[in-house]
């Protein structure tokens, strides 16, 4: 998604995990559980709800040069596996954002219902960075 925004604006954006649920729909809790020695966040507690069912999990965070990426510490009720890197690329007019995001789940839901869901979640949290910024 392109953003009408500087890329280090963007990356704030992404980068602060403790505000997700302000600017993220499904995001429900975002606690920093630690932070790195430049005050970034290495470590967080997320809640999320979706029309499948809600899940707590905890993400070891990484912030990169252009944004960030997360791992799943342990899985949950509803994952197995989850990965997601945030990435911001400086444009002529703005910034691109891209959400990579790659989610092994336990759910027995239809491919359709699966893939429209987590569909809506990434639209929804690139999505909430234009009116953040």
């Amino acid at each position: 998604m392109d953003v009408d925004a500087p890329p280090e604006t963007v990356v704030a954006v992404v980068r602060d995990v403790a505000a997700y649920p302000e600017w993220v729909k499904g995001f429900t809790e975002a606690e920093v559980l630690e932070t790195d020695e430049d005050g970034e966040a290495s470590r967080a507690r997320l809640s999320i709800a979706l029309g499948i069912g809600n899940d707590t999990f905890e993400v070891e965070i990484t912030p990169t040069s252009d944004g960030l990426t997360w791992e799943l510490m342990e899985p949950t009720k509803l994952q197995k596996a989850h990965r997601a890197a945030f990435t911001v690329e400086p444009r002529d007019q703005g910034s691109r954002l891209t959400l990579d995001l790659t989610v092994e789940h336990t759910l027995s839901a239809p491919g359709f219902l699966r893939r429209k869901v987590f569909g809506s979640f990434v639209q929804d949290a690139i999505g909430g960075v234009r009116p953040r910024v």
